[in-house]
């Protein structure tokens, strides 16, 4: 369940991770492991493009918030907050730890903007490159209106970083065509004058 974990966050390899995930032996899982295997089902189905299917899977494992949840999941709002304050201040470990939570208690945020692009920003800012630039490909299908101009600025960063020119160039030319007068077109504009 760990390696497949791992995998999942550090490659694109899902034939592997759906492997490994068909290997465990379900019954046998306790406490928490269940759970766990629950999500990381829906992450592989996200990793593959099946956003309805993850969507789904994830809706599942969160339920339906009412009363005391209810509350709850306006804590968890502030708690993408926090991440992002937490990222301000370079403290990646709480950070992570306040996206987890929210991740674990209700899955189905990691693909709202607001948590998909936070844990993107974290991958960004702590050098992990090559997971900032999979958890990047793999929100395109995901964050199509709100946050998909930040999305596009960020994918056209890390793509140019590790070489990935033409991924970059596409990106760059979506963000500059479909949000020209955003904040982050002028930021590429400045940053990429000569990639325009």
């Amino acid at each position: 369940l760990a390696l497949a974990k791992v995998k999942l966050r550090t490659s694109d390899h899902t034939d592997e991770i759906k492997s490994l995930l068909d290997g465990i032996n379900v019954p046998a899982l306790t406490g928490d492991e269940p759970r766990t295997y629950a999500i990381l089902r829906a992450d592989l189905a996200l990793a593959m493009g099946d956003v309805p299917g993850a969507r789904k899977q994830y809706e599942t494992a969160t339920g339906a918030l009412s009363g005391p949840d209810a509350r709850s999941s306006i804590r968890r709002t502030a708690r993408v907050d926090q991440a992002r304050a937490f990222l301000d201040k370079k403290d990646f470990e709480a950070a992570q730890n306040a996206l987890s939570d929210v991740a674990w208690q209700e899955p189905i945020s990691k693909i709202s903007p607001d948590w998909a692009l936070t844990q993107l920003r974290l991958y960004q800012e702590e050098g992990y490159s090559d997971m900032a630039f999979i958890w990047a490909l793999r929100l395109l299908p995901v964050i199509t209106d709100e946050g998909r101009s930040e999305l596009l600025l960020r994918l056209t960063d890390i793509s140019f970083a590790q070489a990935h020119d033409d991924m970059a160039r596409k990106a760059l030319a979506e963000l500059l065509k479909k949000y020209p007068y955003s904040p982050e077109a002028a930021q590429a504009k400045g940053k990429w004058p000569d990639k325009i």
